[in-house]
């Protein structure tokens, strides 16, 4: 038993040895093993990443270069990535899109030189214009100027004719024979006219000069009191006169009163004739502006010569059917466009007349307060 018992402890012994001496050589085995596997890792993880830099690092930083180039302003720059992948197809779509900015900077290159050139076009026009409006302001103040200064000496002649014909029709009417008193009459007649005339140049010449000082103005009011003073001066049959509500206007109150009696004056004269003279004065306020209209059944007019009745000296009907110098119109006309308003009129022959002018709102809720009061 104790041979037997060596024996296997012998064996024992040996078989241990020989147990370590393999798990040694499969220990060296397995760290050679796991050595050329960390080997083959780190070589396909430098591989891997060459490969992506190579696909997709160096396309991106194209693409960068091709953003910094398009952000200065260079459009014709292509990115030159010619593959059937996703960056290839990135590529083709930012050429493409890099196309159409450069023909949409084209186009509005083309029109930033149109604009400059119409801008140009347009300030040279501005000059032409300005010098021109000054030549015509020059113009109109030396017209004015001389308009004013003839017919203020042209006053003193005219007061001397009829003065001297009147004295000598007092003194020697009885030595002239009937042709002699007519013809001098004529003179006295026409002198007088041309007095009137000149009267009427004065203050055509005068209104364009005088300053405007705008306040409230009660129309209704004023062209009462206006129908109330010419019932006075005219001895002739008075007519039927109907003033509306009227809203209020904002002006020059002088003015506003030279137009209102212009224009009563010429309803009422050119209405006499007829049997039943009517006269009308309405108003109405609109968006941002009044408009006020004078009425009458009078001889009336042909709208085919409208463009006449505001010219300075124009006249539709002769001296003889009706007095006048031809000038009321003419100013009635320059104090509404000094007030930045219209003039204009309707009419049928024989069927009467009616003018109307427009004048602009100061403010629109100050204006209907008043005409509310």
């Amino acid at each position: 038993l104790l041979l037997q018992s060596e024996s296997i402890t012998t064996d024992a012994s040996r078989l241990a040895k020989e147990t370590r001496d393999e798990t040694v050589e499969i220990q060296q085995v397995s760290d050679n093993i796991m050595l050329f596997l960390m080997i083959v890792l780190v070589a396909t993880a430098v591989i891997t990443s060459v490969l992506v830099v190579r696909s997709i690092a160096k396309p991106l930083t194209r693409l960068l270069e091709g953003t910094q180039m398009i952000a200065k302003g260079s459009f014709q720059h292509k990115i030159g990535i010619k593959r059937k992948d996703e960056m290839g197809q990135l590529a083709t779509s930012f050429n493409e899109m890099t196309g159409r900015l450069q023909e949409s900077y084209n186009d509005l290159k083309e029109e930033v030189t149109k604009r400059k050139a119409a801008a140009q076009e347009i300030r040279e026009l501005n000059r032409d214009l300005e010098q021109r409006l000054l030549q015509l302001s020059t113009a109109n103040k030396e017209l004015e100027g001389f308009s004013y200064y003839v017919s203020h000496d042209l006053r003193v002649p005219v007061r001397a004719i009829i003065c001297f014909s009147e004295i000598f029709l007092e003194d020697h009417g009885e030595n002239l024979d009937k042709e002699g008193r007519r013809v001098l009459n004529v003179v006295r007649d026409n002198a007088r006219r041309t007095g009137e005339l000149i009267d009427d140049l004065l203050t055509f010449s005068h209104q364009g000069r005088k300053e405007i000082i705008k306040k409230s103005i009660n129309m209704e009011k004023m062209a009462k009191d206006i129908f109330e003073e010419l019932k006075v001066l005219d001895p002739e049959p008075k007519p039927k006169i109907k003033v509306n509500t009227l809203p209020f206007a904002y002006g020059d109150e002088s003015l506003m009163h030279e137009v209102l009696i212009n224009l009563l004056s010429n309803a009422i004269k050119f209405s006499k004739n007829e049997k039943r003279s009517i006269i009308e004065v309405g108003g109405r306020l609109e968006e941002d502006e009044n408009i006020y209209y004078i009425k009458d059944n009078g001889v009336g007019f042909d709208m085919k010569y409208s463009d006449k009745l505001f010219g300075v000296f124009q006249r539709l009907h002769s001296q003889e059917e009706f007095k006048g110098t031809g000038i009321g119109l003419a100013l009635v006309q320059r104090i509404i466009h000094r007030h930045g308003g219209r003039v204009w009129a309707e009419g049928k022959p024989d069927k009467g007349a009616t003018f109307y002018f427009t004048l602009p709102l100061r403010k629109r809720k100050e204006t209907k307060k008043e005409n509310e009061k």
